[in-house]
């Protein structure tokens, strides 16, 4: 079972004055967002709301479910991942040698809640 939020339309109008007096400053901050509240539908979903449905979105869906090009699109975007990482200065490599001698799968194990049932999409392996 799968929770997840339709299409909505969101709207925001932000105000801000300032204004000075003598004393002192002064700034009115007024906000106001449209009354649509977040609603949530479940159910067996194929794929999250936000995957699409364009022939683009159904192409790009069909080489990852191909095992051998999707080991390759995946062994790319992760290269370009660490690479951009490390471009900014983010030691990437460094940071993953670190965690996986840690002990975080331990602590992950006494903190998981197995009762969760978690969509199908969400565990698929791309290798």
């Amino acid at each position: 079972m799968a929770l997840c939020t339709p299409t909505q339309k969101l709207s925001l109008a932000f105000y801000a004055e300032t204004r000075r007096t003598r004393t002192k400053q002064s700034t009115t901050v007024r906000m106001a967002a449209s009354s649509d509240v977040a609603t949530y539908e479940e159910g067996q979903l194929e794929r999250p709301k936000w995957a699409g449905e364009t022939p683009l979105s159904r192409l790009v869906g069909a080489l990852i479910s191909f095992k051998p090009i999707s080991a390759v699109l995946k062994f790319g975007a992760r290269q370009v991942l660490i690479s951009t990482a490390e471009k900014n200065d983010i030691p990437w490599r460094a940071m993953t040698k670190e965690i996986l001698e840690s002990d975080v799968y331990k602590e992950m194990e006494s903190i998981q809640n197995r009762s969760i049932v978690y969509p199908a999409y969400t565990l698929a392996e791309l290798m």
